[in-house]
């Protein structure tokens, strides 16, 4: 198991020794990565900072600063954290695909990634915010988390395709109809939910029909 030790050395004399911030704590590393990406998530990069992360880990903003360096290298290390553990989901649930093809093995696929989505909400959060601005960022995104999705159904999709059972569409409109099947309900889910809880305030008479 991997640990971050976020550690000071205190001289016996009381001094601490130079460059090191001053207190003592040792975490588990998928703890300082979740606690990143649910403030990106949340906030965006551009508005969370160190400190409001540290806050949340119960640690000072300097012990964060000494073992990261910078925002822009805490980012991108609890990227690499979600990007190994969408790999490795995949990876593992590679044995039960041996005996699916065609349309079957393309709906265990999808609902695959629809259940990384839900255990780690900040997937889809995170790429909804990062999408929208061109940066180094969004590049990250596509090179280390989008285009390893979409190599998971690419060749699914080309081969029902030749097979004529799905329709012939552009690359770009297909990676856009997967991408917003899987992330729309995740990213709308306190619209739904306020949506749907008014409608049991309307009269029966009223009411809209749910589907």
């Amino acid at each position: 198991m991997l640990f971050l030790t976020l550690m000071i050395i205190m001289e016996t004399t009381g001094k601490k020794r130079p460059g090191r911030p001053i207190g003592s704590i040792e975490i588990e590393m998928k703890e300082v990565y979740t606690a990143s990406l649910a403030a990106f998530a949340e906030k965006g990069f551009e508005a969370t900072t160190m400190t409001q992360i540290a806050d949340k880990l119960s640690i000072s903003r300097s012990l964060l600063n000494y073992h990261f360096g910078s925002k822009e290298n805490l980012w991108k290390k609890a990227m690499e954290y979600l990007a190994q553990q969408f790999i490795t989901a995949f990876q593992d649930y590679k044995k039960f695909h041996k005996d699916l093809e065609g349309q079957q093995l393309l709906k265990v696929i999808i609902r695959q990634i629809v259940h990384f989505s839900a255990n780690y909400p900040a997937f889809t959060k995170i790429i909804a915010l990062e999408m929208q601005r061109d940066t180094a960022r969004l590049d990250w995104v596509i090179d280390h988390l989008l285009k390893p999705m979409f190599a998971l159904t690419a060749d699914l999709f080309k081969a029902e395709r030749e097979e004529n059972r799905m329709k012939r569409i552009s690359a770009h409109h297909q990676s856009s109809i997967l991408l917003g099947m899987i992330n729309n309900i995740y990213l709308s889910g306190l619209l739904y939910k306020k949506l749907y809880l008014s409608l049991i305030h309307i009269s029966e008479p009223t009411r809209p029909r749910l589907i």
